[in-house]
């Protein structure tokens, strides 16, 4: 007989649920986290179908990757993690042949028409990589930088100037822009 989820569950109880090949459990971890986990990857990603397949990817591979949780940590922070790697992956997979790699060139002697103002989301897509991923971590899922160091397999100093070099390119793109 299927155990059916109801009202308030435990999410720890819900985890140990998906552990054991439970569809409604792992149902229930979508449903509470999928706009989560879609937001940050659209964030690393740039692309709304890349973020949509990372989701998929993240929640079909997550009774896997539930292996390498420790449920004495809180599931959000575990998961986010599960998330960036992957979005890196995908990210990563995709480079050589990706236009987010083509440098975007600005004219600051030249006032832009109002239609092709670029917003934020462009502006970190035409950062260099690393500088976008440690931008995007930092900046908006808000990881400390030994989080992201850890992350991306770079030292926290590394970490810290990449940081402020994505920053000083963020601030000429978006005032360019203007």
């Amino acid at each position: 007989m299927p155990l059916v989820l109801k009202g308030e569950t435990d999410e720890q109880t819900v985890v140990s649920m998906v552990r054991r090949g439970n569809p409604e459990a792992l149902g229930k971890l979508f449903d509470t986290h999928s706009r989560e986990v879609y937001r940050l990857a659209y964030r690393i990603l740039g692309a709304r179908e890349d973020a949509e397949d990372t989701v998929q990817d993240v929640f079909v591979g997550l009774r896997r990757a539930l292996s390498n949780y420790q449920e004495t940590n809180a599931f959000l922070p575990w998961l986010r993690r599960v998330t960036v790697r992957t979005a890196l992956l995908r990210l990563r997979a995709t480079r050589r042949s990706s236009a987010r790699e083509q440098k975007v060139v600005f004219d600051h002697d030249v006032t832009p028409d109002p239609a092709l103002r670029i917003t934020l989301d462009d502006a970190l897509a035409a950062l260099n990589p690393s500088l976008r991923d440690v931008a995007v971590l930092r900046l908006a899922a808000g990881y400390p930088h030994e989080e992201i160091a850890e992350m991306l397999g770079i030292s926290v100093s590394a970490s810290k100037v990449r940081l402020h070099r994505a920053i000083r390119e963020l601030q000429t793109v978006l005032r360019g822009s203007l």
